[in-house]
């Protein structure tokens, strides 16, 4: 299957739930897409990534776990977890691409981890002790700090972006909200 399929598993349901659909999807390592030749590619691995951080803020979806965390939810069987450090590493990597060819992904993905973080009183580094607390630093200092007053998308903007269909005719391009 591939990455353009999975990813639109994930999506399923966005344009009507936006973030609230609970879908996690079939797992794949879209981190290392984001830096992916194909700007189709790229947009599907930051569209997944971005529908993943997003459903972890509205509580609807965990597609990260600590891994201290899965013995609780068979999170070692066959079903696999997306690690959050190979994500936030290829984040930081690629931000300055990810930021000139997809700024509206780019701004939910920082408000998302801007605000997780705040809103759980926990440091990434607290939730998830197997993460490198180098990466995590590298993170804040050249990301979330740079972009500290930075505005949540309008869902709109996310579907224009991203070329989801949306449901509500207000959050079709060219309609006033």
């Amino acid at each position: 299957m591939s990455i353009k399929e999975k990813v639109k598993d994930i999506i399923t349901g966005a344009g009507i739930g936006y973030f609230d659909t609970g879908i996690c999807g079939e797992y794949a390592r879209y981190d290392l897409y984001m830096d992916d030749k194909d700007k189709e590619v790229r947009r599907n691995a930051l569209m997944a990534f971005t529908m993943m951080l997003g459903t972890w803020h509205s509580g609807s979806s965990f597609s990260f776990t600590p891994q201290h965390l899965r013995k609780f939810d068979g999170g070692f069987g066959e079903w696999r977890r997306h690690e959050l450090h190979h994500y936030m590493k290829a984040f930081v990597t690629h931000q300055q691409a990810i930021q000139r060819d997809f700024p509206v992904m780019y701004a939910f993905i920082v408000w998302f981890f801007i605000h997780i973080e705040d809103e759980r009183t926990l440091t990434y580094e607290e939730s998830f002790p197997e993460l490198d607390t180098e990466w995590c630093t590298r993170l804040r200092q050249e990301v979330l700090q740079p972009n500290a007053a930075i505005e949540r998308p309008s869902m709109k903007s996310f579907f224009i972006e991203s070329g989801i269909e949306p449901f509500f005719i207000s959050d079709f391009p060219g309609e006033k909200n």
